[in-house]
């Protein structure tokens, strides 16, 4: 038996390539004059509706002007001249900072004690500031190098080095280089978040050039000026508990994860600075009553957290495939006065991942597929 095509059904396709292409042979004119109606009509359309979404100014005019401006950037970049702070310390105090060092390699770790602060000097900006300074990071990233070691730094007094009064000066690599600067300009674009402000610098220490240095801003009253929220407390879940139960290559059981999330303090940074302030000690009482509702489930997440700051940093660390800044013992945390809620400041991410689970339930992208 021969099956024979069906001739009597109309393709649609075949007319319409039909019509448009004789409409076009027999009046090019009429048919350039239609064709540029309909597409102005339709960015008319598309216009009307990003310009009442506000997309042009948060998305369109940014893009634009930052891609005109790269080749200007660029040849600019070329002449620019990093800032230049040198570290001046003692040599009885710098051997007591070699002597903690020893004990960290010895032992794979950095446990960090009140006494481990020395005086110094640093020097920016032709002017000189008196400092103290310890070794900074849990782990040999930080201070396994022969000279380059990373530096926590208090500017002592009302003074501030690059608007900074508490920060740290270590090597580029253990922020993933541009990483952390990138996740921080999203988050504030996104929506505004929180995040620390960083800066690159040559520095020498006690005279020895040890090349570009991330100046890295830590959590005091400069953070909340410059992100322009109302005065109050910066806190944390303090997590020395859980460096005191980690081994050397940084494994942690999920066990005494939990645990010492259950029962760690919640503190505040600075906590003598701040806690001077009455305004300042009264908001984190106000936060400790928040957090600890929301540990022991009597309060829901929206009740103790601005849900949208974080979940929107959440989905920032989503793209970055790392979810690192993520971890309770890594998150810095500041408490809004007006809505009484609890904002994430953007911190310590550090490296790009390929993107494989959503944070929160780690919930795979794309189950069975292996990066």
């Amino acid at each position: 038996m021969i099956i024979k095509r069906d001739t009597t059904r109309l393709s649609v396709e075949p007319v319409l390539r039909n019509f448009f292409g004789n409409a076009w042979r027999n009046h090019p004119f009429f048919s350039s004059l239609a064709i540029i109606a309909a597409l102005s009509s339709f960015f008319f359309f598309w216009g009307t509706k990003a310009y009442n979404n506000g997309d042009f100014g948060r998305i369109l005019i940014p893009i634009v002007q930052s891609n005109v401006r790269i080749p200007f950037n660029f040849l600019k970049s070329m002449t620019c001249e990093a800032d230049h702070i040198e570290l001046d310390i003692k040599h009885t105090n710098y051997m007591k900072l070699c002597f903690k060092r020893k004990q960290a390699l010895q032992e794979g770790i950095l446990h960090v004690l009140p006494t481990d602060w020395v005086p110094a000097h640093i020097r920016w900006n032709d002017k000189n500031f008196p400092v103290d300074v310890r070794l900074k990071g849990n782990y040999s990233d930080n201070w396994g190098y022969t000279f380059k070691w990373a530096f926590q730094v208090k500017v002592k007094g009302d003074e501030t080095i690059m608007g900074f009064s508490k920060f740290t000066l270590k090597h580029p690599r253990t922020r993933g280089f541009f990483v952390d600067w990138f996740l921080y300009k999203m988050l504030h674009f996104v929506d505004d978040n929180m995040a620390i402000r960083l800066r690159f610098a040559h520095c020498a220490v006690n005279g020895r050039a040890l090349g570009i240095y991330l100046v890295e801003e830590q959590f005091a009253k400069e953070l909340v000026q410059s992100n322009n929220r109302p005065n109050s407390v910066l806190f944390k879940i303090w997590n020395r508990w859980q460096y005191y139960n980690a081994d050397s290559t940084g494994a942690f059981s999920p066990e005494v994860l939990n645990e010492q999330y259950t029962i760690s303090p919640v503190y505040p940074f600075k906590a003598k600075t701040q806690m001077k302030d009455e305004y300042v000690r009264c908001n984190f009482l106000k936060a400790k009553n928040v957090f600890e509702a929301f540990r022991r489930k009597k309060i829901k997440t929206h009740q103790a957290f601005d849900a949208k700051k974080i979940a929107v940093e959440f989905a920032v660390l989503d793209l970055f495939g790392h979810q690192h800044a993520s971890a309770y013992a890594n998150m810095g945390l500041y408490f809004n006065p007006v809505t009484n809620l609890i904002e994430p400041v953007g911190y310590d991410e550090g490296e790009i991942y390929p993107v494989r689970a959503i944070e929160g339930e780690g919930k795979e992208v794309m189950p069975g597929i292996s990066n």
